[in-house]
């Protein structure tokens, strides 16, 4: 790892996702192509024994009568391993595997909702979120101290469209981290899936990586079809509020654009939450969303807190009979 690349890559980075992503790229990737060709060539010499060593043994078996082999199966497994093992040679797997799954993952996205003009995903959530935020600071100027309804509602405004960001930033650094672990990992699994044991292991492993790689598209076109409405109504409700820091006197802050602010960053937020339910869904995987790790660790949370409670009760009743009687 080197710190010059590091330096470069946060200087060339518009915003902080981008940081956070091209970096995590940036570190998979250099482990993947530093590991990966001695790690090949471990696991290469391990099946080819194996390989060899199964063989020989139901050959023997067959001679001798102990056991029946199917030419078929035997042809197919020996023809699918020759070419697991052409394929996972680190030059061939960097361009038939690891290329093709960062480009499909990365151009997806604007396959479906379009470039914009070249600018980043985080840029243009980032442009929005600053809007928003701008927003509430005008409106909480011209509020009353008294007003404290209409502040609450602006601060959940600021707090939704905060929780969709950080929420986005989430998901894609674990769902290229998940990518990331499959890839290192996807020369074991092709080289053993010649072995009828094994490829199930090689389905899961191809549905991981759909999944994972399809959640970065589907959170990249929910938040940017969220922005491109937020946008608009956010730059009209600005110009009603005369557009600066100074704004004019409004009086009705809570508008139709106000609560198309709300619904719209409230519907994207459920979307995220489900993105890797819907992909698990499309992929055929285990169903699963982010609202299973918030009950995982709150039940976790609740484990941990069990002993204190207890020690605590068990202190409060002892005082309770020391001093009062």
């Amino acid at each position: 790892m080197n710190e010059t690349d590091i330096v470069k890559i946060i200087e060339s980075s518009a915003t902080i996702g981008d940081v956070l992503v091209s970096y995590l790229d940036y570190v998979i990737f250099d482990l993947i192509r530093s590991r990966y060709p001695e790690l090949q060539d471990a696991i290469h010499l391990l099946i080819t024994t194996a390989l060899l060593l199964v063989c020989t043994i139901r050959s023997i078996l067959a001679m001798t009568g102990k056991a029946e082999i199917q030419l078929k199966e035997a042809l197919l497994t020996t023809v699918w391993a020759v070419l697991a093992t052409t394929i996972t040679t680190p030059s061939n797997y960097e361009y038939w595997v690891l290329s093709n799954v960062s480009s499909v993952t990365s151009n997806l996205g604007s396959y479906f909702v379009g470039d914009f003009s070249g600018q980043s995903t985080f840029v243009r959530v980032e442009a929005v979120v600053a809007k928003v935020f701008k927003l509430v600071w005008i409106v909480t100027e011209n509020l009353d101290a008294w007003d404290i309804g209409e502040i609450i509602i602006m601060y959940l405004l600021a707090a939704v469209y905060g929780a969709l960001y950080i929420l986005f930033i989430i998901i894609l650094v674990y769902a290229k981290f998940a990518l990331g672990v499959l890839l290192l990992t996807g020369g074991l699994v092709i080289l053993l899936s010649p072995f009828k044991i094994f490829r199930g292991m090689l389905k899961s492993w191809a549905q991981a990586i759909t999944k994972y790689g399809f959640s970065i598209t589907l959170a990249s076109i929910i938040i940017l079809l969220s922005v491109s409405l937020c946008s608009v109504a956010l730059t009209i409700f600005l110009e009603s509020t005369g557009g600066g820091d100074t704004s004019a006197d409004v009086t009705d802050y809570l508008g139709v654009m106000f609560w198309l602010l709300i619904a719209a960053g409230l519907v994207s937020l459920f979307l995220m939450f489900k993105v890797f339910e819907l992909t698990s869904e499309i992929t055929g995987g285990v169903a699963t969303d982010m609202s299973n790790s918030v009950n995982a660790a709150g039940t976790a949370a609740n484990a941990a807190m069990a002993p204190i409670k207890a020690a605590a009760t068990g202190l409060g009743k002892s005082a309770v009979k020391k001093f009062g009687g």
